[in-house]
């Protein structure tokens, strides 16, 4: 959770600058990547619904799958945890101490940020987390309390061979799972990571493959329809969960 880097070659204002660049590119691809996760959501169930609910109608299949992906998003601190940032000017290094940024080398302050990982695994000691707060610099660098990926989630839907792929997955999970309520977390986990290798899964999606593109140009239309209306529901997170 907690990560260590070094600032051996920029002068301490220069250092203080890189990290604030460094953060605004942290929060744009963290911004997107949770776009990206909540619009997989509505179109898993604005697809489906649209399968096998069509009758229902366009707007009212489109409100519920909002609805349904919004009760999601409750469970994403564990996905989207807050990821705080300590800067630690010292002497001529500087030190950027990182809490909850992924493992990805693409979110690292290295490269034409100058800073190094020296450390990735570190955990700060008893009373070392409160002289750490008081000693540095710290900032919220992403909190998906700041996205607005209620209104901004339109413009990341998945291409329509994701989408199809997302739905058979969707389908064969249900299916599989409808009458196993004591199934552990692992064995689906498990058996998601196996999917595409299930007898129904090729058949399953060429067949959802020739249907997609009548039901994709209409999430879009619908959508920008509902805001011009003024109708469509803004989701707001906050501590005790998701409000409209």
């Amino acid at each position: 959770m907690w990560k260590i880097f070094q600032n051996r070659d920029l002068e301490i204002l220069e250092s203080f600058q890189s990290v604030n660049d460094w953060k605004d590119v942290v929060f744009s691809r963290m911004d997107i990547k949770l776009k990206q996760y909540f619009a997989n959501k509505v179109v898993v169930y604005f697809d489906n619904k649209m399968l096998f609910q069509q009758k229902n109608g366009l707007h009212e299949n489109l409100m519920e799958s909002l609805a349904l992906a919004e009760k999601d998003m409750q469970q994403i601190s564990g996905l989207f945890p807050d990821i705080r940032a300590f800067w630690i000017p010292e002497n001529s290094n500087s030190f950027l101490i990182t809490l909850n940024l992924p493992n990805e080398d693409n979110l690292y302050p290295n490269g034409k940020y100058g800073f190094e990982l020296i450390k990735d695994d570190a955990m700060p000691g008893d009373g070392k987390l409160e002289k750490l707060q008081h000693d540095s610099w710290g900032n919220l660098v992403f909190s998906s309390e700041l996205s607005d990926f209620a209104r901004g989630w339109i413009n990341y839907t998945p291409s329509l061979e994701e989408r199809t792929s997302l739905q058979v997955k969707y389908i064969i999970m249900a299916t599989n799972f409808k009458n196993k309520e004591d199934s552990s977390l692992m064995e689906k986990i498990q058996f998601e990571e196996n999917i595409e290798k299930f007898p129904q899964y090729a058949e399953l999606y060429n067949k959802i493959l020739r249907v997609m593109p009548k039901i994709e140009s209409t999430l879009e239309e619908e959508w920008r329809t509902s805001i011009v209306s003024g109708i469509n529901p803004v989701i707001k997170i906050n501590k005790k969960g998701l409000s409209k």
